[in-house]
């Protein structure tokens, strides 16, 4: 559970970046021509988000002003300690964009990681170019009232066992005619 809840270090994020920028070279966006202009596009704040599970998070990501508002289309990636991938924007029950802003619902602790938002121009001439966000680290921790339920969980149970333990214990007491007579000759010497 330690593991689930912890937040990610400088060195972490710094490594989660280089991997993100390494794929998405090899294996998400396409090849295109490089120009001038193509960084720089996009903008994600730099600091860590933190939520709780259940919350909603909002992750922001803008067009800079010095390129064109419009004939974008969005894309996110997770970046988690283990694993990366591509976020289904057509799952409406779990992820809703504003723009280019991405607002992921329900949040639960395997949502924590680094997003990064992406944007492919399509318009022509320079069709295809693709812009990559920094990244937003999301780290979501668990709600303390869910730990005490479980403490108030087990505590009930041991004390359910002790209590059945004790029943059983007077029932045997109760039916067995002389057993402190038994008990007691089997504790003095032949």
């Amino acid at each position: 559970m330690q593991g689930i809840m912890r937040s990610f270090t400088s060195s972490q994020v710094a490594d989660m970046r280089r991997l993100l920028w390494f794929s998405l070279m090899l294996t998400h966006l396409p090849v295109t021509e490089s120009t001038g202009n193509a960084i720089g596009c996009i903008t994600q704040p730099g600091e860590e988000i933190r939520q709780k599970t259940g919350q909603v998070a909002i992750l922001p990501c803008n067009i800079s002003s010095n390129c064109p508002a419009r004939g974008w289309r969005y894309g996110w990636f997770v970046f988690k300690e283990n694993s990366h991938l591509r976020l289904n924007l057509n799952n409406p029950l779990k992820y809703r964009l504003d723009g280019a802003s991405l607002h992921i619902k329900s949040l639960n602790t395997n949502d924590s990681g680094i997003y990064h938002c992406a944007a492919v121009w399509l318009e022509p001439p320079t069709s295809g170019l693709h812009h990559v966000g920094s990244g937003t680290a999301l780290t979501v921790t668990g709600h303390i009232k869910t730990m005490a339920r479980d403490i108030l969980l087990w505590l009930s149970f041991v004390l359910l066992v002790i209590y059945s333990m004790a029943v059983v214990t007077l029932i045997i007491l109760k039916k067995v005619p002389n057993f402190n007579t038994i008990i007691s000759n089997s504790d003095q010497p032949d």
